[in-house]
């Protein structure tokens, strides 16, 4: 309260009153009442004589209760799918990181629930993250690649809005992002079957450690003792000095390229060796073998990791080379997998803009040895110069006669008409040294099927558990089961998105022939005994002129073949017979840019793909086919 009295120049006094808790709003001529004037604002209308006095009231409002906050939200955080360890029920995810207010959580922050101090037997924190699609959906597994939003929930029954920290601050939530990157194989990577645990060496004992590497014949790492991890190659993220006993386990991610839907990894491998070929590198005639490495933490759910003083990776010999065969190492920095994800553009674009560099290798007994820095994996492409395989029986036609010799003929293929049976790609390729699928496999020899042959045994019914009549392949994978050409496995499956093994694209050929079941040879080939199941439909391979092998002495069953080989022998089962010099001009049939007419694999390639008229002639002893005209019809429209 105050009094003033009559003075027209005059303002009101300053208020110098307080109120605890409150806030002064103005003055009022009655104890509560609205407020008729501010804070030192003019005393005119108040006061109507001179000299009067009048009495005013101080307005007060509560003021309210300002509660200080912080904020709390989960770190971003990179993983691969797969992992022995981790966070979550099934430790699919990786170990939570906190940041309060920016800074992650140190040992000591602590928490009150409701008042109380929070009981760190029911776990280190009252909350937990947990982790959502874009439908808000929650995902409870990583075996779907993406971009993920990582939310702050409360663990058992707690009430988030009553946590505090340990000194009174209420929490504002905010959400992180998980990234899952992509593998070739989640099933496999959930077994920890494309990782590698690294091993640890110091100067004193790094032959011996390179030796235990190249003892397991597997892709390894190993690290220098003094190198630092780091989560996510973040320095803010450290791992403590490597240790044998340490909670983590650093690992080499050794990983196929991604299979493209309804192909295979070596879609990508022949996009990535293109690049390098506009990119001045050598890869024409190479045969390759490539590879996405990275190094993970397989105890934190494959969580990507970096090594400051960088990592040597051990490669093993593929199947068939050695410490004499030479090779090329080339590096595509800088292409990690998450093409496609939220900011990040598409696999092409990506592969466009991609350096590429070849890495200087050191070749031992077993295999090859290389330096990667501390960031720098990604794809990695390993090449040769190629050896291929080449049969051991070539046709010796009587010269005189310009129709071919009648050996052993597959009678429930058409041997006559030569029409085309595969396709190039979208992009004006046709891929030669990619690896072919089971399905593509039954769908070629489906194609080459008499037309009576076809139209009697077509079905679209398989006891296949893993091939469904509304698949693209369900008609040709099913109706060559049924006669008993393809055949599945043992757990009821085809795999029909499985690369197939030149072992048994043999078996599949030799199938429609009628001289078969000889006893294998030993010897015939240094890479099988005798004993593989294989084995006889190999020799019946070899005795048909469908097979020769490689100059090493080997057959390489295991290997998975490519669509040139598969072409090969294709056109070796159908007696056909192309030459390079007789085929019609480059104008006149289909080409492709990665068939070159300097391929080994050129003509059987023109073969496969152009459909023709022809007619046969000798050539140096040799029957060979003289191209005429090109077909008006394709295979489908027989």
């Amino acid at each position: 309260m105050t009094v003033v009295t009559h003075d027209e120049d005059r303002d009101l006094p300053a208020n110098t009153f307080t109120k605890a808790g409150y806030t002064f709003l103005g003055w009022s001529t009655s104890a509560n009442d609205q407020v008729v004037k501010g804070d030192q604002a003019p005393a005119d209308n108040l006061i109507t004589w001179k000299n009067q006095t009048v009495t005013l009231y101080a307005q007060w409002d509560k003021t309210p209760e300002v509660i200080e906050t912080v904020t709390l939200r989960p770190e971003d955080q990179t993983i691969y799918t797969g992992g022995k360890e981790g966070s979550g029920a099934d430790e699919e995810f990786p170990h939570p990181i906190y940041l309060l207010n920016g800074q992650t959580l140190s040992e000591k922050t602590t928490f009150k629930v409701d008042g109380k101090a929070w009981d760190t037997s029911k776990g280190e924190y009252p909350f937990t993250v947990k982790y959502y699609d874009d439908a808000d959906n929650e995902i409870t597994d990583d075996e779907t690649y993406g971009d993920y939003t990582a939310k702050i929930m409360a663990v058992d029954d707690v009430d988030l809005d009553k946590v505090t920290t340990a000194d009174g601050k209420a929490l504002t939530l905010r959400d992180g992002t998980l990234r899952i990157r992509y593998v070739s194989n989640a099933t496999e990577a959930s077994e920890n079957a494309l990782t590698s645990d690294a091993e640890i060496y110091s100067a004193n004992n790094a032959e011996a450690v390179r030796d235990k590497v190249e003892a397991t014949t597997e892709a390894g790492v190993i690290l220098p003792e003094n190198t630092t991890i780091c989560l996510n190659g973040d320095e803010d993220y450290p791992y403590s000095e490597l240790d044998a006993n340490a909670p983590y386990q650093i690992a080499l991610l050794f990983d196929d390229l991604l299979p493209r839907t309804g192909g295979t990894s070596q879609d990508y491998a022949d996009v990535l060796l293109a690049h390098a070929a506009e990119q001045n590198h050598d890869v024409a005639g190479k045969e390759s073998e490539v590879k996405y490495l990275d190094l993970v933490d397989v105890n934190n759910s494959n969580a990507w990791v970096s090594s400051s003083e960088g990592s040597d990776v051990f490669w093993p010999y593929p199947s068939g080379t050695g410490e004499d065969t030479e090779f090329t190492l080339l590096h595509f920095k800088g292409l990690h997998r998450e093409y496609g994800m939220d900011g990040e553009g598409n696999l092409n674009d990506q592969i466009a803009a991609s350096e590429v560099e070849k890495v200087t290798i050191e070749q031992t007994e077993k295999g090859i040895w290389f330096h990667v820095g501390a960031s720098g994996f990604s794809p990695f492409a390993l090449l040769w110069d190629e050896d291929h395989d080449t049969p051991s029986v070539t046709p010796d036609p009587e010269p005189d006669d310009p129709e071919p010799d009648e050996p052993d003929t597959p009678e429930d293929l058409n041997t006559v008409d030569h029409f085309s049976y595969v396709v190039g790609y979208e992009d004006g390729t046709v891929m030669p040294q990619k690896q072919i699928t089971r399905a593509e496999v039954a769908t070629i020899f489906y194609r080459l099927l008499k037309a009576d042959v076809r139209d009697e045994n077509t079905t679209d019914v398989s006891d296949f558990s893993d091939v469904s009549s509304s698949d693209w392949y369900g008609t040709t994978v099913a109706t060559l089961a049924d006669m008993g050409i393809v055949k599945g496995y043992e757990d009821g499956t085809f795999r029909p998105n499985a690369p197939i093994s030149r072992a048994e694209f043999a078996a599949i050929a030799t199938r429609f022939f009628d001289e078969t079941g000889a006893t294998y040879e030993p010897g015939t080939f240094t890479d099988v005994t005798g004993s593989e199941w294989f084995a006889g439909a190999i020799m019946d391979a070899v005795n048909l002129g469908l097979i020769g092998g490689y100059e090493d002495g080997t057959v390489r069953p295991n290997n998975n073949i490519t669509r040139a080989e598969a072409c090969a022998i294709v056109n070796r089962t159908l007696g056909r017979v192309p030459d390079a010099d007789h085929l019609l001009p480059e104008d006149e049939m289909k080409t492709w840019p990665d068939n070159p007419e300097s391929a080994w694999f050129y003509a059987d390639m023109q073969e496969a793909t152009n459909g023709h008229e022809y007619e046969w002639i000798t050539e140096d002893g040799n029957k060979i086919e003289n191209w005429t005209d090109l077909l008006d019809k394709e295979w489908n429209d027989r």
